[in-house]
C-alpha cells in the first residue's frame, strides 16, 4: 500500500527559530495546532481531531539578555551590590528589597516574588532615579539603566 503524504506535507508549516546564547537561561515556546482548513486550536480539542489532519506550528521567541562586567557598571552601582550583599543600609528602605514583578517580562519568567528590586542612586538626582539592579532567588543580578526598559545580566568575576 503505498501512501499520498502531499496533501500532509502541504499542510504543515512549522517555523523555528533558535537561538543559542549564553546567559540565556530561558527560551519561551508557545504551540498552536492547525488543521488542514487553517482553523487554529490551543491544544489538541480531540484525538480524533488530531489525528484528521491537525499539524503542529510551533513559534520559539528567545530571550536574550546581555552581559556586563561589574568593572562596566556606573560606581553607584556597586555600592548597591555591596549593600545587597550586606543587607543595607539602602537609600530608599521602603522600596529597596521590594518584589520586581516582572510586568515587562523581559526577564525570566519566575513565580511571583522570586525577583528583588534596588535602587541605584544617579548623582545629582534626589528622587529615586530609573537605574535599579534586580536580584533573582539563585544569585543572579540585572541591571537596569533605563527604569525596566532594558537589562543587562551582571557577571560577576
Amino acid at each position: 500500500m503505498k501512501l499520498n503524504l502531499t496533501p500532509v506535507i502541504a499542510a504543515i508549516a512549522i517555523t523555528l527559530v533558535i537561538v543559542m546564547v549564553i546567559n540565556a537561561p530561558t527560551v519561551l515556546i508557545s504551540i498552536a495546532y492547525a488543521g488542514l482548513d487553517n482553523f487554529l486550536f490551543s491544544n489538541k480539542a480531540s484525538s480524533a481531531i488530531y489525528n484528521q489532519g491537525i499539524t503542529s506550528l510551533a513559534t520559539i521567541n528567545a530571550t536574550t539578555i546581555p552581559g556586563i562586567s561589574v568593572d562596566q557598571l556606573p560606581p553607584e552601582a556597586l555600592i548597591t551590590i555591596k549593600n545587597i550583599k550586606n543587607g543595607g543600609p539602602f537609600p530608599f528602605p521602603n522600596h529597596d528589597g521590594t518584589t520586581f514583578s516582572n510586568r515587562e517580562e523581559i526577564l525570566p519568567s519566575k513565580p511571583l516574588g522570586y525577583y528583588k528590586e534596588y535602587t541605584v542612586p544617579t548623582p545629582g538626582i534626589h528622587s529615586r532615579g530609573a537605574q535599579r539592579i534586580i536580584t533573582g532567588q539563585n544569585g543572579e543580578m540585572y541591571y537596569t539603566p533605563d527604569h525596566y526598559n532594558t537589562f543587562e545580566r551582571i557577571i560577576i568575576k
